[in-house]
Parts: structure tokens; C-alpha cells; sequence
């Protein structure tokens, strides 16, 4: 009980699970017996922020930036808590210095770009701005995803392609770079050339986990789901760890008639454990959770999730679902509404949006 090491452990694991109260709680006990407890400050200004008291995690965040003016965590959660106090233009200034201390901190520059959009800035000035940050951090995997994510909503298809081979070379690990090259073969109806050119790449002997991952996320995007798995397969073949293929395929078990939710559970902990801030692993292990019935442990993953890619709509979606299944039926309503007021495309919003009905009716809203 007198260890501020333990009171801040468990604040950290309460703020996970949304009971900010008791994180607050916790995190103001640590710093009782150690007042220098950063690590305790930093969650307790967090537990405020995200209950959406939103003066106050403005005033504490902004005593702590004058203590430590250039801690990028600090920073980033007072540009939330700016954003949250409708007051876009010091969230911006926040970000901003984020991204002058760390250029190739992703969700600063996602949170910039947000803004920018909102308060009217063309789509192509928006992109330069993106461009412009990638010259300052140019191996920055997370700056060429977003950049090749929004070319692709232009429809600028062979630079958004390039820019996932340049991460899958700098990041081999990241999930989406293979997802989001699947999607984009998919639009330019060239997934049969994209397969011959990954069999190819097999049949040279060389980069054998780029060419089955590659096939693998096409064959997931064609609905071919078994073809999809066995590349998987392969791929933890050679190397039992490799996330994306861990990942892909435990949210390819998710989805079977009748799951191996034990196996999907095993291959979302052996991803996460490898990439435990990758949004889209995060998701995964969340949703085997929640197909477990372990809605708790569900809506802990997916508040993560959105945490760290708050312009994903779908990871609110499924942290919406999880709400309700844990019985918190009017947060979930407030969290589905919200992910729908987003404008970044998702395979389930029509699911969404019929699901937002059906509880608002419920609930006599």
C-alpha cells in the first residue's frame, strides 16, 4: 500500500479500462507518496482528459508543459485536451511542437492534418503539408502510411503503392502496409497481376514473407478467405513470430463458422506482444476478446485502439460494441454516434448505422 509504483501500475491499468475515476484515484495516491511520480502526473492528466473534463485537463496539462515544455507526451495529450475544449487553434500549436521534437510522430501529424481539413484547407494542400513532414522524417513508416492512405482516396494509386513497399522495406512487421497494397491492387482490378507478381517473387527464393503476406492480404480482400489463412501459415512457418501474419490470421479465425478462439487468442497475444502499439493488432486482439464474451477485456483493446489512431473510425465502431456488451449501453451509443460523424470510409458503417438505429430505438432515443 505504500509503494507509488503499484497505486501507479494500476491507475495505468484502470485509465485501460476506462474507469477514469478510479484511475484518478489511484494515480493521486501515487503522487501523495512520491510527488515526483511523472509517470503518475502524466496518468492522472490523462484519467481527467479522457473522462472529458476538458478545463481541467487544460489547466494541469498546461502546468506540466511549463515544468517540461518539450515532453511529446505531455504535449500531445494537452493538443487533445485543446481539441476537446474546442479550441482548435492552441491544438494545433500543440501538435506542432510535437512534430518540430519528434517529425515523424504519426498521430500529431494525423491530428495537424484533422484540423487543417476542418478549418477548410484544400485536400491537396493538406497532402503537401504530409509531404513536406516526410522530408523531415523520411523513414517514418507511420507518416508514409498516412500519406499512401490519403493518396489512395485521391486516387493517386502507383505513388500509394510505392509508398507501401518503401514501409513493408523499413517496417516489414506493419499490418497495414500489406492490407492497405491489397486494397489498392483491388481497386485497380489487378489483383490477378499482383498475384503473379508475388508468385514470382516466391519462386526467386527471396523476401518469401513480403510475397506470401502480399498474397495473403489479397486473397483476404477477394473473400478468399482459406486461400488467405494458408499464406498466413506459411509465413509463421518461417518465422512464428511475424505479426502481421499472426495478426491477419487470428482475425481470419474471428470470423469462422465455428472458431478456434483459444488458437485466434494465442496469435492476437503473440502479435501484440511483438507490435503492442499497432492500432490494428490492438483491434484484433480486442475483438477475439470480444468474441470470447470478454467484454471488459474487449473494451480495454479497443479504447487503446482509438487512442492511438483516433482518425479510424471502425476501432470506435467495435469499442461501441463492446460498451454494450458490457452493459454500458448509453456510452455506447454516444461512441457509435460519434465514429459515424467521421468521414473516413469503413467496410461495416452500413452495420453501424443500422446498429446505431436498433439501440437508439431500444432506448427510447
Amino acid at each position: 500500500p505504500r509503494s507509488s509504483k503499484y497505486h501507479t501500475t494500476l491507475a495505468f491499468l484502470h485509465l485501460r479500462s476506462q474507469k477514469f475515476e478510479d484511475a484518478k484515484n489511484e494515480a493521486a495516491i501515487a503522487l501523495q507518496l512520491q510527488p515526483r511520480n511523472f509517470p503518475a502526473a502524466l496518468l492522472f492528466a490523462r484519467s481527467v482528459l479522457m473522462a472529458k473534463e476538458y478545463d481541467n485537463a487544460v489547466k494541469i496539462l498546461e502546468d506540466m508543459r511549463a515544468k517540461v515544455p518539450n515532453n511529446v507526451e505531455v504535449l500531445g495529450s494537452l493538443g487533445l485536451a485543446y481539441l476537446g475544449n474546442k479550441q482548435p487553434d492552441n491544438a494545433l500549436k500543440a501538435f506542432s511542437e510535437v512534430l518540430s521534437l519528434q517529425p515523424g510522430n504519426t498521430p500529431a501529424l494525423v491530428n495537424v492534418a484533422r484540423i487543417e481539413q476542418q478549418k477548410g484547407k484544400k485536400k491537396e494542400d493538406i497532402v503537401q503539408l504530409v509531404r513536406d513532414q516526410i522530408k523531415a522524417a523520411p523513414d517514418s513508416a507511420g507518416n508514409l502510411m498516412l500519406l499512401a492512405t490519403m493518396l489512395m482516396t485521391e486516387k493517386q494509386y502507383d505513388e500509394a503503392l510505392q509508398l507501401t513497399r518503401r514501409v513493408q522495406e523499413l517496417q516489414p512487421q506493419m499490418t497495414a502496409s500489406y492490407t492497405l497494397g491489397a486494397e489498392i491492387y483491388k481497386r485497380l482490378d489487378k489483383t490477378d497481376e499482383a498475384i503473379n507478381e508475388y508468385n514470382k517473387l516466391l519462386a526467386s527464393g527471396s523476401n518469401k514473407l513480403q510475397a506470401y503476406m502480399g498474397l495473403g492480404a489479397i486473397h483476404e480482400q477477394r473473400g478468399e478467405r482459406e486461400l488467405a489463412k494458408k499464406q498466413y501459415q506459411e509465413v509463421l512457418k518461417i518465422s512464428p513470430d511475424f505479426a502481421p501474419a499472426a495478426n491477419n490470421l487470428a482475425w481470419l479465425m474471428t470470423e469462422d463458422e465455428q472458431p478456434d478462439l483459444g488458437e485466434a487468442l494465442r496469435l492476437a497475444l503473440t502479435a501484440k506482444q511483438v507490435l503492442p502499439e499497432d492500432a490494428h493488432i490492438i483491434d484484433t486482439l480486442g475483438m477475439v476478446h470480444y468474441k470470447r464474451g470478454s467484454f471488459g477485456l474487449a473494451r480495454a483493446e479497443f479504447t487503446q485502439a482509438v487512442e492511438n489512431r483516433p482518425d479510424m473510425p471502425v476501432f470506435q465502431y467495435h469499442l461501441a460494441t463492446a460498451l454494450y456488451g458490457d452493459g454500458q449501453k448509453e456510452e455506447a451509443i454516444t461512441e457509435l454516434r460519434e465514429a459515424l460523424t467521421k468521414e473516413q470510409p469503413f467496410a461495416e458503417r452500413g452495420e453501424a448505422e443500422i446498429l446505431l438505429k436498433k439501440w437508439q430505438a431500444e432506448s427510447g432515443q
